[in-house]
């Protein structure tokens, strides 16, 4: 199993805008669970922490390999997501790791 795990911040954006965006955000990345057949899993969160080092929101995914990491990658769904989170230009994190 193939554990695909991002970090995203927001910047420049007011408080107000934050959260908006952040719900907007979590929830076209939880639909695609129902639109990405090899995702095995998939969980969405906002972060709770006040800490100044933490992220905004984090996804978690689940999916069999690298040859369905790609398929995710490169799936239309996913790619309509990139465009709008690529239109927030927010820092990332990215983690993939096998289990």
């Amino acid at each position: 199993m193939l554990q695909h795990i991002v970090f995203f911040r927001l910047t420049n954006t007011s408080e107000t805008e934050k959260e908006e965006i952040i719900s907007t955000l979590q929830t076209k990345l939880l639909a695609l669970k129902d639109k990405v057949d090899v995702i095995k899993h998939l969980e969405c969160g906002k972060n709770i922490s006040n800490r100044v080092v933490a992220y905004d929101i984090a996804l978690f995914v689940s999916i069999a390999d690298e040859n369905a990491l790609e398929q995710y990658r490169i799936h239309p769904a996913h790619q309509k997501v990139l465009e709008y989170i690529k239109e927030l230009k927010p820092e990332t994190a990215v983690v993939d790791y096998l289990t």
